[in-house]
């Protein structure tokens, strides 16, 4: 007869940082387009890659006890012909959020906080980057492309390189 094993218990602390959105900005935004072999020929389909990156800063009130948190994103993204590599389209945008800190748990210095308690709050101004460029890119005529976005902010640590 064998015994029944226990359930696996998750010892790591909470950690996370209770907020709420106060307000968020588009700070500014840029488009550059350029004209493609395809212009002014009937509309077709082209394979396009898009190449996405963001860089995050935060800012709080505080470091001791902080009532708010700024968080600004700067949101690239580069379309390109799949066939060439033609850059078609450069997206550039900075957005800000400002958040009502309320609470946190599962750490205390402020000078280093650590990634998964600041992801939730990356991921909300990603979140308004994406659908941003998604939008603007639609209005230049652009159908049909969806910006990738990163499902996951819990590990912001650079990763080793493989040798």
């Amino acid at each position: 007869m064998s015994t029944p094993q226990s359930p696996q218990v998750n010892t790591e602390p909470c950690i996370f940082i209770n907020a709420r959105l106060l307000q968020s900005r588009l700070v500014n935004e840029n488009v550059a387009s350029f004209p493609s072999a395809h212009s002014g020929k009937d509309s077709s389909s082209v394979q396009i890659r898009t190449d996405v990156s963001s860089g995050f800063s935060v800012g709080l009130d505080s470091t001791d006890a902080p009532t708010e948190m700024m968080i600004e994103l700067i949101f690239k993204a580069v379309l390109k012909t799949e066939e060439t590599e033609k850059v078609l389209v450069e997206y550039e945008s900075k957005h800000a959020a400002q958040f009502k800190i309320s609470g946190w748990a599962g750490f205390s210095d402020w000078t280093d906080v650590p990634s998964a308690a600041l992801a939730p709050y990356f991921s909300v101004v990603s979140d308004m980057a994406v659908r941003r460029g998604e939008s603007t890119l639609l209005e230049l005529g652009i159908r049909g492309i969806r910006l990738p976005q990163s499902d996951n902010f819990d590990d912001l640590s650079p990763k080793p390189e493989a040798s």
